[in-house]
């Protein structure tokens, strides 16, 4: 039940209520939209709030395509990694990667899709109105700024986190063909070296992505040597 409503809350706060802005600034333009919000001096119907949640959505959807194909493109242009995930270790990781998605990824997805939201109803309200006071003007950049920080650093911590289990890494193959072992060690590694496949404790990868010590990096090592012994 917990995880439930978890993630019903992500989809929330990643759709809903970035479409929901840009449905309000929508509604200076259609006085339907207008009538489900019941900005134009009436009761809005009982129908209404369907209408609201299913636009609402359709706009989330909507705002996170442009997100993504501006916000996404600037963050990685100007500093942010674009990583190559290996999805061959994806079934041993993928509580953990849901667990990241679900407290990370949604989160920045808020915060890159309502700045999409914001920017356009602000648009929309000043085309409908012809002006916006200085202290209004204020107020969106600001916000606009806030939103902006934020998801450059949800974007950063989620790439940051899901490397240590999902980025490319030189595999070895151990001619012993024994399984590795996982092992956190102090190491300036930034790269998993995981021969075989791994197993290990879902829980424990994610107290140490979220609460490490200032030194200690994830590093994945074979209990026996990860070197190929040689045989003659």
């Amino acid at each position: 039940m917990k995880q439930v409503e978890i993630s019903h809350f992500g989809l929330l706060i990643a759709y809903i209520l970035p479409g929901f802005v840009l449905l309000w600034g929508l509604s200076f333009h259609s006085p339907t939209i207008a009538g489900w919000l019941g900005t134009a001096g009436q009761t809005p119907p009982v129908s209404g709030f369907l209408y609201v949640m299913l636009a609402s959505v359709g706009g989330g959807l909507l705002a996170s395509t442009l997100r993504w194909l501006v916000v996404d493109r600037v963050h990685y242009r100007t500093g942010i990694p674009q990583r190559s995930w290996d999805y061959s270790v994806l079934p041993q990781t993928v509580a953990a990667l849901e667990f990241l998605v679900a407290n990370q990824y949604r989160y920045y997805q808020f915060y890159g899709n309502t700045f999409v939201a914001v920017l356009l109803a602000s648009g929309a309200y000043v085309a409908a109105s012809g002006k916006l006071s200085l202290s209004a003007a204020a107020i969106v950049v600001l916000v606009e700024c806030v939103l902006w920080a934020g998801s450059r650093d949800t974007l950063r911590n989620y790439h940051n986190r899901a490397a240590a289990f999902l980025a490319k890494s030189t595999i070895a193959n151990s001619a012993s063909g024994s399984e590795a072992t996982p092992v956190f060690q102090n190491s300036g590694a930034d790269h998993l070296r995981a021969p075989g496949l791994i197993r290990y404790s879902r829980w424990v990868v994610i107290r140490k992505l979220f609460f490490p010590s200032t030194s200690e990096k994830l590093v994945i090592v074979s209990d026996r040597s990860s070197e190929p012994k040689t045989r003659n």
